[in-house]
């Protein structure tokens, strides 16, 4: 069961990478669907859930994403694999986020750079590194 809702997961990820990449969207029914699996998947693996510390992830992002640094759907992505993962884990998967979203950042803004000119601020599809941090995570908990 567990991996069927990796897979399922994995597969909105997918999802949520190919729409903030083509679109720079990421839906709330989208974020829902995660939240439920992740809800499902925190209790298989856990036993109980975490709730505090995605709370606080909440709550800091949900100010953060007012002054308009990161992005509300963003936030809200985070949350949503936060709940099932336990304290040592999220740290990991913010680590890997963050490592990835380095490169990303990069890419994104040499692509703009070089290929479009832009009248508005650029903006970094940050649902992909989100999304491969979080697998990177499980991933590496497979292996170790």
């Amino acid at each position: 069961m567990k991996i069927f809702l990796l897979i399922l997961l994995g597969m909105a990820l997918v999802y949520v990478c190919y729409t903030d990449i083509r679109y720079r969207r990421i839906t709330n029914k989208t974020i829902a669907l995660i939240a439920v699996l992740s809800l499902l998947l925190g209790f298989m693996v856990q036993g109980s859930l975490s709730i505090l510390l995605p709370l606080g992830i909440l709550i800091i992002g949900f100010f953060i994403s007012t002054l308009g640094i990161v992005g509300a759907a963003d936030t809200k992505l985070v949350v949503a694999l936060c709940l099932s993962l336990s304290v040592g884990e999220t740290g990991d998967f913010l680590f890997f986020t963050a490592l990835i979203g380095i490169p990303l950042s990069l890419i994104t803004l040499c692509f703009y750079r070089l290929l479009r000119s832009t009248k508005t601020g650029v903006t970094i599809p940050y649902g992909v590194a989100i999304s491969l941090g979080y697998g990177i995570h499980w991933g590496v908990s497979y292996v170790l």
